[in-house]
């Protein structure tokens, strides 16, 4: 159950950045009740939006798009860490 709470707070964090550009995504954990994220936005959000954001992720959702879990570990540097080496290996 964790991991779908996961997914659908990340599918959340697709529908808000879609509809309102600019909004930065703060921490969106998955809970025991369910999940929240935590965005910062120019204006709270209202009930209108509210509706737009679940239709935004029930589309979203229906495009059935591939996603894929990666698991790094103390031995496999993620991505931005390894392109931040490489930066300062080349200044």
């Amino acid at each position: 159950m964790s991991l779908y709470r996961h997914s659908a707070a990340h599918l959340l964090a697709a529908a808000v950045t879609n509809l309102f550009p600019g909004t930065q995504c703060g921490i969106g954990p998955a809970t025991d009740e369910g999940f929240y994220y935590d965005f910062v936005v120019e204006r709270p959000f209202v009930s209108e939006d509210l509706v737009a954001i679940e239709q935004k992720m029930k589309e979203l959702a229906a495009q059935d798009l591939p996603y894929r879990r990666e698991m790094w570990g103390a031995r496999t540097p993620s991505p931005s860490s390894r392109r931040a080496a490489s930066r300062s290996r080349s200044s």
